[in-house]
Parts: C-alpha cells; sequence; structure tokens
C-alpha cells in the first residue's frame, strides 16, 4: 500500500501507523486540506482476497484489525477516511451499483480489461473468488 502526495500538501500529513495484520498505511493530515476543522485520519487499505493460501479466518482477522484500527483513528479525530481494495463482497447482492450498466454504455471503453504497459502484464482476477 502506498499513498502518494502532492509537494505542496507533504507537510500536511504525518505518519500516525503502519498496520501489521493487513496492508495499511495511516496518515494525520490537517484538516484544512479537506475543508474540516482538525486533524483528518486518512487510512489507505489493501486486503489481499481469499486464496488457496489465505483462508477465510485470516480473511475475519483482518477486517477485526481494520476495525480496531477504524476505532483507535476516531479516537484521533472524528473525521476518518477510508481507501484501497478491500476485496469485500458483504452478501448475496451484486457486485455493481445499479448505475454501473448506464456508465458502460456511455463509456464503453471500460469494458476492456486495462493492462499495464510492462512485458507480460495480464488482468488479475484474483477478487473474482469472493
Amino acid at each position: 500500500m502506498a499513498i502518494f502526495l502532492h509537494n505542496s500538501i507533504v507537510d500536511c500529513f504525518q505518519l500516525c501507523k503502519l498496520s501489521t495484520d493487513y496492508q495499511a498505511v495511516w496518515l494525520k493530515a490537517c484538516g484544512s486540506i479537506f475543508g474540516v476543522t482538525g486533524r483528518v485520519i486518512l487510512g489507505g487499505i489493501y486486503i489481499n482476497p481469499q486464496s488457496a493460501n489465505r483462508g477465510s479466518n485470516d480473511i475475519s482477522d483482518a477486517f477485526n484489525s481494520l476495525h480496531s484500527d477504524i476505532i483507535e483513528a476516531w479516537s484521533i479525530s472524528s473525521t476518518v477516511l477510508l481507501m484501497g481494495d478491500f476485496n469485500a463482497h458483504l452478501d448475496n447482492a451484486a457486485d455493481s451499483f445499479p448505475e454501473h450498466a448506464q456508465l458502460l454504455d456511455m463509456y464503453p471503453q471500460l469494458r476492456q480489461a486495462r493492462l499495464s504497459l510492462l512485458p507480460n502484464a495480464r488482468p488479475n482476477t484474483a477478487g473474482r473468488c469472493l
């Protein structure tokens, strides 16, 4: 997990925590950047999907650790922003929102897998196992 900051705002951020139970970077930020008073806690999060090497108990443990970290972040600031790839499937509902089909009609290029320009690039389909 990485968070890139523009040089013009880098002084407004400081490292708060690196998670050891899942991949996350937690930063404290000046609220003025986000238009709020006080501090903002920003969490950049990646949770690996379930696989042959990573069972459902591992996934559950990662989300429990994330929950604890969110509570800790709220103890520092009432404004907590989360971003990342949670690889989460929460119920039996569709994985897309109703407007998704309209967006695909408006922007057909979104239907195609986009690959890196690096040699041997291929689509990452690991999240489909969820």
